[in-house]
């Protein structure tokens, strides 16, 4: 069960993603972070295009914190 809704995940950012590229003519890299996205980076088809950030939303709390002090 879990291994299929990671799959499903994997394909549906996938899909969205060039469907989106498709629809505006751009091309972008996406960050992957949060639970699994460990999991999910080897599912991906083409896995140049995407970046895995563990710490993304620590590193943005991070400079948030400095920048109101």
């Amino acid at each position: 069960m879990r291994a299929g809704t990671l799959y499903m995940a994997a394909a549906f950012i996938q899909t969205t993603l060039e469907k989106i590229e498709q629809k505006k003519n751009l091309s972008f890299k996406t960050i992957i972070t949060g639970g699994d996205a460990e999991r999910l980076m080897p599912l991906f088809q083409n896995q140049t295009r995407f970046s895995y950030d563990p710490a993304l939303v620590l590193k943005g709390l991070a400079l948030f914190s400095a920048s109101s002090d």
